[in-house]
């Protein structure tokens, strides 16, 4: 028998016994790099040996194989380590650039901070525990076209143009830093939802990359002409309703705990994405900018993801899909109560 103490990880019943396969549930703010997670504390049964030391570190971001020997022979077992992105049950807000208690650590969105002095947000929270988004004429946020209401892991307009300037973008997702660092390799998401879509369409997506830069935590707003974003893998849910299985992605559509609300599990597909995939009805692939000033966040596929470490996530929630270029239903709403990853 092995007894392992990994970091910081967050099981209650740590150090515990290894059987088959171990998973390990760390915490993001300590433990960030799955890749060098250091053994604190190692047991091993009399008369045994494994192949880790305690005080040495290991990759555990893709499940290492530590093997226990001793008389009675060899066993294997893989112990994987996970975690949730921060902020992902949505119940921390904090404020926004209107004074409102409608952001979340670690997310943005393209509503709250675009127009000092305007008090109507398309993002809010609601009780607490909800990100409520509606989408709305824009001209009442005095940028005069339509706008999605959303969420997002990244960074909204870095740059720091006014709304005039944000006129001249074709695509919003260009004045958008997607991404942030990330390196765990999750098989499921899950989001619990609620959709009035008035025929419009809601967008749910979790997308897993490599990006080749690492300096200024490779954003993209900082990326030159050699900087590779590589997709390791991508689950995408795309639909006028939340009760739609068509999505290649999707593996159950179930009701939720709370009331009103459905869960949907989706596949995250590693490599090329499934055949039908919304993903490629999106600009996540044109790696060419409609606006000489934006920002690239596109990305090239690849056919053998296990060659590329995960370092980044983007997940974003939207009310109108097509909310990035100024289309959709005004009134569409979207409310989104927790995302889980599942390794």
């Amino acid at each position: 028998m092995i007894l392992l103490r990994v970091a910081k990880n967050r099981n209650p019943r740590r150090p515990f016994p290894l059987r088959g396969t171990v998973f390990l549930d760390m915490d993001y703010a300590t433990d960030l790099d799955l890749r060098d997670l250091t053994v604190k504390s190692l047991k091993v049964s009399e008369g045994a040996t494994v192949n880790i030391k305690k005080g040495k570190s290991y990759d555990f971001s893709r499940g290492y194989k530590v093997t226990l020997s001793s008389e009675g022979g060899e066993r294997t077992y893989t112990v994987k380590a996970g975690y949730q992105y921060p902020g992902s049950d949505f119940n921390h807000w904090v404020k926004d650039a209107f004074k409102g208690k409608n952001d979340i650590n670690g997310w943005d969105n393209g509503n709250n901070d675009a127009v000092a002095g305007v008090t109507t947000t398309l993002t809010v929270n609601e009780d607490e525990q909800i990100i409520k988004m509606v989408s709305q004429d824009a001209k009442i946020l005095g940028v005069g076209r339509f706008a999605s209401g959303n969420m997002f892991v990244g960074y909204f307009n870095p740059k720091g143009f006014g709304a005039l300037d944000m006129k001249d973008y074709s695509d919003g997702n260009e004045l958008i830093d997607f991404g942030r660092p990330f390196y765990g390799r999750p098989k499921f998401v899950e989001f619990d939802v609620r959709y009035e879509g008035k025929k419009d369409s809601c967008d749910l997506y979790v997308i897993l990359e490599n990006r080749s830069r690492t300096s200024n935590e490779g954003k993209n707003r900082y990326r030159g002409s050699s900087d590779v974003n590589t997709m390791v893998a991508s689950a995408w849910y795309r639909a006028t309703t939340v009760d739609s299985d068509e999505d290649p992605d999707v593996v159950s559509i179930t009701d939720a705990a709370r009331s009103g609300y459905k869960t949907i599990r989706l596949a995250l597909k590693y490599g090329q994405p499934l055949e039908g995939s919304p993903i490629f009805n999106s600009s996540v692939f044109n790696n060419k900018l409609l606006n000489s000033d934006g920002i690239n966040n596109s990305m090239v596929r690849t056919d053998s993801p296990d060659v590329f470490d995960v370092t980044h996530i983007r997940v974003v929630v939207a009310s109108s899909a097509l909310g990035n270029v100024y289309k959709g239903t005004v009134g569409a709403t979207l409310w989104v109560d927790e995302m889980r990853l599942f390794y």
